[in-house]
């Protein structure tokens, strides 16, 4: 079998989910199957029975275009690239995000390619990107939308996302069309590994406790929510935030630059690493942590919390979306209700009362050494158990192999 598989991202350019996803998602079906990786980098790999390339459209300035329209004009001249520069031979196609879609609907409409789809997450439920970039928002809901029609089946990463693609697209797709494959973990990689260096090099001290955040600075992350509820926390406890500022939402990480400043003013603690952390600092910085927080009010999965968990650290994360079928209440963590509007944009009704509970849950863990102990333990165990990504592939194969 051949497969067509298409992303923007794939080592050694990954920073989201949806990357790491793809990364060792491929890993494993490479060992059953011809591969043919096609991205939006400049990577150039050619093996047998696997092949990964780059068609990178952002070398091109495009001056003559609105800077609205910039990143999605250069996004479908990847395509149209990725789909004409080299031939496709192929039995199956497969997109992962809406940056890749338009290969998909072509190759299903001119090669009559059966179509599969990875939903990591969805343009629908993040309204609040609309703000900064109406155009390219419009853009990739329309192309999203099309897809979705098109596409023979979807794959979803939780139940919360199979949910939401059925109470969104109602005319254009069904439950039979759609399957639920989690996102996994390489639990040999991601263990519990402590290296005071990695603590040091940051400026985070290893004589006190520190409550971790990974993620970009983006409204859905929450982490101004998470700022306010460091509050509430007791005095010499840090707060460690590995963010990448986002070029899509600039006032929104302005404030919360503000924000950061404003603790550190009245408590200080608060440690901002804005870079792409390699690998073994990440694992690094889980491990070393009290407690890991996710405060996102939208998470199609979450596999920052699967990270977490697999190196024995408790998670205290909005009960919401993906996140409730990764960390189990009372077992690796706490969950906290955010109390989320039903309409756009999703927001707490009470933001103050989300982050006082949220602080409530840290203090928990904080203040209980056992508790962590424990909830690490059984976290760890849990993520062994249920989220191997030789599950997630021998799923994906079996999916295939339904063509």
């Amino acid at each position: 079998m051949r497969v067509l598989l298409l992303s923007n991202e794939y080592p050694p350019h990954v920073t989201t989910g949806q990357g790491v996803h793809v990364e060792y998602l491929s890993r494993e079906l490479r060992k059953h199957i011809d591969l043919d990786i096609r991205t939006f980098q400049d990577q150039d790999i050619n093996e047998p029975h696997f092949r990964v390339k780059g068609y990178n459209a952002e070398l091109h300035d495009y001056k003559g275009c609105s800077a609205t329209m910039k990143l999605p004009l250069q996004r479908l001249s990847s395509c149209v690239d990725a789909l004409a520069v080299d031939k496709i031979n192929a039995d199956i196609v497969h997109c992962h995000t809406s940056d890749t879609f338009m290969i998909g609907m072509l190759c299903k409409i001119l090669y009559k390619l059966p179509l599969v789809l990875t939903i990591h997450s969805l343009e629908a439920r993040r309204p609040w990107r609309r703000e900064s970039n109406i155009a390219e928002y419009d853009y990739y809901s329309y192309i999203e939308s099309g897809t979705i029609a098109l596409a023979d089946k979807i794959i979803a990463v939780s139940n919360s996302v199979r949910e939401d693609i059925l109470k969104i697209f109602p005319q254009s797709t069904s439950s039979p069309k759609i399957e639920v494959i989690n996102n996994g973990i390489d639990v040999n990689e991601y263990k519990n590994t402590v290296d005071e260096a990695v603590l040091h090099k940051y400026g985070i001290d290893v004589s006190k406790p520190y409550v971790l955040f990974i993620g970009s600075m983006t409204r859905q992350k929450g982490l101004h929510y998470l700022l306010d509820a460091v509050t509430y926390l007791p005095e010499g406890v840090q707060l460690v935030i590995c963010a990448r500022t986002s070029s899509s939402e600039e006032d929104f990480c302005h404030e919360i630059m503000q924000k950061i400043e404003q603790v550190n003013s009245s408590r200080g603690g608060v440690i901002l690493i804005d870079k792409n952390l390699d690998r073994r600092e990440c694992i690094n910085l889980y491990s070393s942590a009290s407690v890991f927080c996710c405060p996102s009010i939208y998470e199609p999965f979450g596999i920052i919390n699967l990270e977490a968990l697999a190196c024995s650290t408790p998670v205290v994360a909005s009960s919401i979306g993906g996140i409730r079928e990764v960390v189990i209440q009372g077992e690796g963590g706490f969950l906290v209700e955010p109390g989320l509007s039903p309409n756009p944009p999703y927001e707490p009704f009470d933001t103050a009362g989300f982050s006082k509970r949220m602080s409530d849950a840290i203090n928990r863990l904080i203040k209980d050494k056992h508790l962590r102990e424990r909830m690490g333990m059984r976290g760890r165990e849990r993520v062994e158990k249920v989220f191997s990504w030789e599950q997630v592939a021998a799923k994906t194969l079996n999916l295939y192999n339904g063509f």
